[in-house]
């Protein structure tokens, strides 16, 4: 298990221009939800959910364009895991009534929507990979893994 002073390390030998994206990369993503809710006439956590539900395994790009289609047209070329597609419909049917099972996008979009204050960790199939772990770990695990990125932060 990587430890606080591990992540901060890590973070410590990326090359600055990394950390400066890194530093701004969510209030891009609110950025990105807030134009697409402006043409979509949907709200920025709606269309944040929308974005965080479509987002497993697919680029940051394509799932962008996929959320903005979905939200404005009602349907999209997604190509990612079929039920992401049907619960980001149902989050347009009905906003945020039926958060995630787990907590992986519940945090992205948490930090899509509020990027400044969101308190939410997103640790995605990248950290975990970094981390020596399996793509998918349990609400348990993941609660744990967020501890020492609280600390770094």
């Amino acid at each position: 298990m990587k430890t606080s002073a591990d992540i901060i390390a890590a973070w410590c030998d990326l090359a600055p221009g990394y950390r400066a994206e890194g530093l701004t990369w969510y209030q891009r993503a609110h950025d990105s939800a807030r134009n697409i809710a402006r043409q979509s006439g949907h709200s920025v956590a709606t269309v944040g959910g929308v974005i965080a539900r479509l987002s497993p395994a697919v680029t940051w790009g394509h799932n962008v364009r996929a959320a903005a289609d979905l939200c404005i047209t009602g349907d999209c070329d997604y190509g990612g895991w079929g039920p992401n597609l049907e619960r980001a419909r149902m989050i347009l049917s009905d906003g945020w009534t039926a958060p995630p099972r787990g907590p992986k996008i519940a945090a992205f979009r948490c930090n899509i929507v509020w990027p400044d204050h969101s308190g939410a960790v997103t640790i995605d199939r990248h950290i975990l990979r970094w981390l020596g772990l399996p793509e998918r770990v349990t609400p348990a695990q993941y609660r744990a893994l967020e501890v020492p990125w609280r600390a770094a932060a």
